[in-house]
């Protein structure tokens, strides 16, 4: 094609073009050059009518006489049909059809194409692809523009965007009545990886708390974070020397992360963190509702897991997970690494309990770790080691676990062993002392 349209134009140049109008008119009417409709109408499989030699029809082509030609008094020829092999698919039915009431419904209660193709595959097991509900849903809503943004690259583990959006309704415990929750959204500014965290209230507290339970799911932290000017963060907003909250200031000093607040009014420069905002009630929470709040963030849990995270991104054409794996080492600290290296020496379940430790709680974990060295020092490390084991086995590898079992188990009991190779026999003893009397009395030598 040699130009490429939007989506209303390109379905206002099919229309005219089904009502018969010539590419020329085509052109003066709407704009669009004439190989450009004529390119869009035939994709459409609409009939492309033939340019008039100014204003007069086309002259008819001269009939070539053959032998069998119906002028020379042959047989009429049996007329030759061209198939059209988008005909059919353009005849049978979408597999989206058999859902017209479920896409309906959903569509009603504002969900999007993505949303409603996601929640057939979960919970009606089907097996068409999203575009075939894509273009479903097009037929019965209408196309929609996209809006242009730009694009910010960041390196690995660099940046971090925040932010709050509106939840879905859920049943308040205190009032049994639904109640409208905020969703809090941590994004990674490089791998677009996403924490999503539903909670009822909203404080400088519970904004602290949302971040260290981020920071633990991802299992370490970034360098910067970028947020708006909200009071649970920001006290005094200026560009030039903002005042933090000083709960949320203590806790970034802790983890070594810088806040970087947005100028008044420019949520651009947050664009991402924007973006997934807006995404999570548009697709997975449109029109949901949920009787407790465990229940809507496991749902949401999953979602992330089964789609956010496994989809290629629109602007790195990358798995989401595939770059977050990538980006998650890089994060991790040369003086973690040589405390994770040191734990794998000291024995194979102490190991593996420390790595497991990181895993959960990034950098919360790195003073656990250091707990678990402690212990080696004061129970031995045979009696951690098997602490590890029995931690692991149960399901606890956690350092409070080891701590509370070490210290209501009782030691192991010391037995003296017979037989070593540092233990010699008796007889040698014997002959020794015995020697060193002969030398006292003077009989002999010892030596």
């Amino acid at each position: 094609m040699s130009n490429v349209l939007s989506e209303v134009k390109k379905q206002q140049v099919i229309a005219v073009g089904r009502l018969g109008w010539s590419l020329r008119r085509i052109e003066q009417e709407t704009g669009v050059r004439r190989e450009t409709a004529a390119s869009y109408l035939k994709a459409a499989g609409v009939e492309v009518r033939p340019p008039g030699r100014w204003g007069h029809p086309t002259a008819k082509p001269a009939i070539e006489v053959t032998p069998d030609s119906p002028a020379a008094g042959g047989a009429k020829p049996a007329r030759e049909v061209t198939p059209d092999p988008d005909a059919a698919k353009r005849s049978s039915p979408s597999r989206s059809q058999a859902y017209q009431e479920y896409i309906e419904a959903g569509l009603a209660q504002g969900r999007n194409a993505k949303g409603i193709w996601q929640d057939l595959v979960d919970e009606h097991g089907f097996t068409g692809s999203y575009q075939s509900v894509k273009r479903y849903v097009s037929r019965l809503a209408g196309p929609r523009t996209p809006t242009t943004r730009a694009v910010i690259q960041t390196p690995p583990g660099e940046e971090a965007q925040v932010d709050y959006g509106t939840g879905p309704l859920v049943r308040d415990p205190a009032t049994g009545k639904y109640r409208r929750t905020r969703l809090f959204v941590f994004t990674l500014a490089h791998s677009r990886k996403c924490v999503r965290l539903l909670t009822f209230a909203s404080s400088a507290r519970q904004w602290v708390e949302l971040h260290e339970q981020t920071l633990r799911r991802l299992g370490g932290a970034p360098k910067v974070i970028v947020l708006d000017n909200l009071k649970e963060g920001v006290l005094k907003a200026d560009i030039y020397d903002p005042t933090l909250n000083p709960l949320y200031r203590d806790m970034l000093k802790h983890y070594g992360i810088v806040a970087l607040p947005c100028r008044v009014a420019d949520p651009d420069r947050k664009g991402k963190v924007e973006r997934s905002v807006g995404h999570a009630p548009a697709t997975p929470l449109k029109g949901k509702r949920f009787e407790t709040l465990a229940a809507a963030q496991d749902y949401l849990d999953h979602w992330e897991s089964r789609w956010a995270d496994t989809r290629i991104h629109g602007t790195t054409k990358r798995q989401v997970a595939a770059m977050f794996a990538e980006e998650k080492p890089a994060r991790t600290p040369p003086g973690v690494q040589a405390l994770l290296a040191r734990a794998r020496q000291t024995g194979l379940h102490f190991g593996q309990l420390c790595q497991s430790l990181h895993e959960r709680h990034g950098v919360m974990a790195v003073r656990r770790i250091q707990g678990m060295f402690s212990l080696v020092k004061k129970y031995g490390v045979a009696t951690v080691e098997q602490a590890c084991e029995l931690a692991l086995n149960v399901h606890q590898p956690e350092y409070h676990f080891l701590n509370r079992y070490l210290k209501h188990q009782e030691p192991f009991p010391l037995t003296l062993q017979q037989v070593d190779p540092l233990i010699r026999e008796l007889t040698v003893y014997r002959d020794v002392i015995q020697a060193r009397l002969d030398f006292s009395t003077g009989e002999k030598d010892p030596l």
